[in-house]
């Protein structure tokens, strides 16, 4: 923006003043809902599903709220728990590049795996030793899951 001004500061005619290029903001889409179902609070991560479908991994609820192309919330995927395809204390979600969703969840010790349709496909027990406020991790092209992690040395 500080360059736009300065641009248009340095031509046409400075006796009338600068010209400035007026921005408003449009909304487009909208996902989620104030109250009820789809509605979000605390989002830890998201991932674009099958079809153009949005997954959004929201930290409150434990839950993955999957949205259409077009902002409709359609269903949730989990909830508070320890179970298959329960979370405790998930805080990251990534999209391998195979399609499957990897959700990280350390108050149960594991990564969930979801089907690119979101249903479940695996669970790999991990051990956590702690862990921060967003799930520090990437896949690289060949699928290898790289995770950030910080060791204190006393």
């Amino acid at each position: 923006m500080l360059l736009t001004a300065a641009l248009a500061a340095c031509g046409g005619n400075h006796e009338a003043g600068p010209l400035v290029e007026q921005w408003s903001l449009v909304e487009e889409l909208r996902y989620g809902a104030e109250d009820g179902p789809g509605s979000l609070a605390d989002i830890r991560g998201i991932v674009l599903g099958d079809s153009g479908h949005l997954l959004v991994l929201d930290f409150k609820d434990q839950q993955i709220h999957v949205f259409d192309s077009l902002g409709t919330y359609l269903r949730a995927i989990g909830r508070r728990g320890q179970g298959p395809g329960e979370f405790g204390n998930a805080n990251g979600m990534l999209r391998a590049p195979d399609g499957r969703i990897w959700i990280n969840d350390p108050d149960n010790g594991r990564f969930t795996v979801l089907a690119s349709d979101g249903s479940l496909h695996a669970t790999h027990p991990v051990r956590i030793g702690g862990y921060g406020y967003l799930w520090q991790a990437w896949f690289d092209s060949s699928g290898t899951l790289y995770e950030s992690v910080s060791v204190r040395v006393d």
